[in-house]
């Protein structure tokens, strides 16, 4: 009977999305007296329906202290929450709102511009050349001559094509590092969301502490009062309640700190730093489906095309410097006229020019396109060979963490409600004391910060292993725009 009426007491706050410790101390402290006044009658009504032969007299007060404290936690732990605004954020919207930042595509695609418009470049033809020449003398001799002549130079090796082609190459790479870049704030942010989450739970493991502490002292005030408690109880519960409230206020501190991380991500106006929004989601990540095919595939991450985008553009522009044996020309044709007083004349003109390959014959540039091209082929072995074991080492912890993190929920955790049950019927029995029962509660507590840090690290491993995995990219790379 005591249980259904616990069950249906409520404290009244206003709809804020949280309730503050000190607004429900009073209601737990008319609790505690209600819970005085109830237990004899409680207790003996239970004893003799179960055919004990309860004297007429009154049960002991501090039977009652299990049953009370484990009602007043439960409506405490409504109470102590962290306020929270009114919208609902999940993780798929969080990225959605950092991806679609202009800012952030203003970043990507001015990159991959500016690499585009030098690709281009590569291949344009040099404007042709007009000029104009005049020669005069004096005297009664002298004469006039104009020369016009248009002109243009011509690659006859091939080299500008082979530019042009390593100038792609250079673009292409460009975008893969916009792709890499947008991979790696979609990945940042959902760090940034758990992070805010594992803050959030955390802030509700201890408010469920202190809401177990806070049920348990306004017990023990009222049994001192009537003599049945002592002080020293009553001081090392609120001694308990005081450590107990400092790290709520330290845990709240790191979820406003949680939430900013995550708001400077996501450009959420008017974001308020003390007033995170609910978060939607699960902390423990599921199990990876086939981490061989994404270990397959770990060559198409965009920062390995990248690189090997870069080696193809310096072999291209060792294959151009290489031309060098093949002589510039340029080529042009014109009028000249000539104007000697009595008499003029005029014609045409030729002009043809070759660039003769006998000293510079490139060697700066074919020493330079090969020490690129081998820089860029070390860089991109370096790079598949650390993402393989990375991506290995990842799938691997996930799988262990996973395991730990179920194995300790289901074996610690599940068990530490019974624990706390059994230390509250030892200390209404007198065969506990205060602080083995205050250890009780500061171990449930522990209990559930525990597997919350490995839940969270399991996220932290699947987070990095999904920057091996394209199928799971969040938007659309730039080389399919």
């Amino acid at each position: 009977m005591l249980n259904h009426f616990f069950a249906r007491v409520r404290v009244d706050e206003k709809p804020i999305g949280g309730r503050c410790l000190s607004q429900s101390l009073p209601c737990l402290l008319t609790l505690a007296v209600i819970t005085a006044l109830l237990a004899p009658v409680g207790s003996t009504v239970a004893l003799a329906a179960a055919g004990g032969g309860v004297p007429a007299g009154v049960v002991p007060e501090r039977e009652a202290v299990g049953g009370a404290v484990s009602a007043a936690a439960s409506i405490e732990q409504e109470t102590v929450r962290e306020p929270v605004s009114a919208a609902v954020l999940t993780e798929r919207e969080a990225v959605r709102r950092a991806l679609s930042r202009p800012a952030l595509t203003d970043v990507a695609e001015g990159e991959a511009g500016v690499a585009r418009a030098q690709a281009i470049g590569e291949t344009l033809w040099p404007d042709p050349e007009l000029s104009y020449d005049r020669e005069e003398t004096s005297g009664d001799q002298g004469a006039a001559q104009d020369f016009v002549m248009i002109s243009q130079r011509f690659d006859l090796s091939g080299a500008r094509r082979l530019r042009s082609d390593a100038a792609g190459h250079r673009a292409r790479a460009v975008a893969y590092g916009g792709d890499m870049r947008l991979l790696e704030t979609e990945a940042e942010v959902r760090l940034r969301f758990h992070e805010l989450l594992l803050a959030q739970l955390r802030v509700d493991a201890i408010g469920d502490w202190v809401a177990r502490i806070e049920g348990a002292l306004a017990i023990v005030r009222r049994r001192e009062d009537a003599g049945d408690a002592s002080a020293y109880d009553r001081r090392r519960l609120q001694r308990e309640a005081a450590n107990a409230a400092s790290r709520l206020g330290v845990e709240r501190a790191g979820s406003d700190r949680a939430w900013a991380a995550l708001a400077a991500l996501i450009a959420e106006p008017g974001a308020d730093a003390g007033c995170p929004p609910r978060l939607s989601g699960r902390l423990v990540p599921d199990s990876l489906e086939s981490p061989g095919l994404v270990l397959s595939r770990v060559e198409t991450r965009p920062d390995i095309m990248a690189a090997r985008a870069h080696v193809e553009a310096a072999e291209a522009d060792g294959e151009a410097a290489a031309r060098w044996w093949v002589p510039g020309t340029e080529f042009g044709v014109g009028w000249t006229g000539l104007d000697a007083g009595d008499d003029s004349a005029d014609g045409y003109l030729a002009m043809a020019k070759l660039t003769l390959p006998l000293f510079a014959r490139n060697r700066d540039e074919v020493l330079a396109a090969a020490s690129r091209a081998r820089l860029a082929r070390g860089r991109t072995e370096l790079t598949l060979a650390r993402a393989r074991w990375e991506l290995a080492g990842r799938a691997s912890e996930l799988e262990r963490l996973l395991e730990a993190a179920r194995r300790f929920r289901e074996e610690a955790v599940a068990g530490t409600e019974a624990l706390i049950k059994s230390a509250e019927a030892g200390y209404a029995g007198d065969e506990l004391r205060i602080i083995e029962l205050l250890d009780a509660y500061r171990g449930g507590y522990q209990d559930e910060m525990t597997v919350l840090e490995r839940e969270f690290a399991a996220r932290h491993a699947r987070i990095e292993f999904h920057l091996f995995d394209r199928r799971k990219y969040s938007f659309k790379p730039f080389l399919s725009r």
